[in-house]
């Protein structure tokens, strides 16, 4: 993918989201959906799972809190 889109860039004026967008939706995704940090570090292939929990971490954080607040409405 990644010889693809700069040349389409180049070529077609492309303007739509390159290689590292499309990366951190598909992750930002897996993780809404309640996929652990672990299998999204493997299907990302980051190197470490601190590597994904420190790119991520707001998103995570986030899950999180929503988490939470389904919790707590379930209590109301």
């Amino acid at each position: 993918m990644r010889p693809v889109l700069p040349a389409l860039r180049r070529r077609d004026g492309y303007g739509g989201p390159v290689g590292g967008d499309l990366r951190h939706s598909c992750a930002t995704l897996l993780f809404t959906m309640g996929v652990d940090a672990a299998t999204v570090q493997r299907i990302l292939r980051h190197s470490s799972i601190t590597v994904t929990t420190g790119i991520y971490i707001d998103v995570i954080d986030e899950v999180q809190q929503d988490a939470v607040n389904g919790m707590d409405s379930l209590f109301e």
